[in-house]
């Protein structure tokens, strides 16, 4: 009895705040630790206050595809330093060394991304990526493959506030990231979840933490 009360404690908590029409509500990882059904129910109730009530919510969570739907803003806090407002892409260790020292990261499924000029870096450090920073492609994409483009596939699509972006959230053998486009670029490539596509990241722009 006292088990089945724990598996239920985190819904039935959220719902006793929610009856009070709250202006003001603080939630750290709320579908932490409960089943798939009972994490839906708690992002339907939130969602749904949100619209009802107009509640503020701050939410602290590691889903991202959850956050980019719900959230209006995004803000990317890493061991406790903020490190981007918005939209942000880490990367994380492990990473090998080329011929040159270069750091270079090997995916699972045996791609590689080469960081160009980054021999004096640590194989512990961690790449921050701007979701300005890549550049998609689904079809005509010749002008774009070359020997750095990597292969992925597209996990879902959101529309942003500024209505003439969107944001796309794609996966690299499994580990997630996300990116910006212009809403013409998107109707032009015709761009749908489960599509594969061509990735290239601007190497100018990239962070190290």
């Amino acid at each position: 009895m006292e088990s089945a009360f724990r598996r239920r404690s985190p819904a039935s908590a959220l719902a006793a705040r929610l009856i009070l029409k709250p202006k003001v509500l603080i939630l750290d990882e709320p579908t932490t630790g409960v089943d798939t059904n009972s994490a839906q129910l708690i992002k339907e109730a939130i969602l749904s206050a949100k619209q009802k009530y107009n509640t503020t919510i701050l939410i602290s969570s590691h889903d991202h595809n959850w956050l980019n739907h719900i959230c209006d803003k995004r803000i990317g806090l890493f061991q406790g330093e903020l490190v981007e407002n918005g939209s942000v892409n880490l990367l994380f260790a492990p990473w090998t060394k080329d011929d040159e020292g270069n750091l270079v990261k090997l995916f699972i499924d045996g791609q590689k991304l080469t960081v160009p000029n980054s021999s004096d870096k640590k194989r512990d450090a961690i790449l921050m990526i701007n979701s300005s920073d890549f550049k998609i492609c689904k079809t005509d994409c010749d002008k774009q493959i070359d020997q750095d483009t990597l292969k992925g596939k597209i996990i879902s699509i959101h529309q942003q506030e500024e209505q003439r972006k969107l944001l796309i959230e794609f996966a690299i053998a499994g580990i997630g990231f996300n990116c910006r486009i212009c809403r013409s670029f998107f109707i032009t490539q015709g761009f749908l979840p489960g599509d594969e596509i061509y990735i290239n990241l601007k190497f100018s722009n990239l962070q190290w933490i």
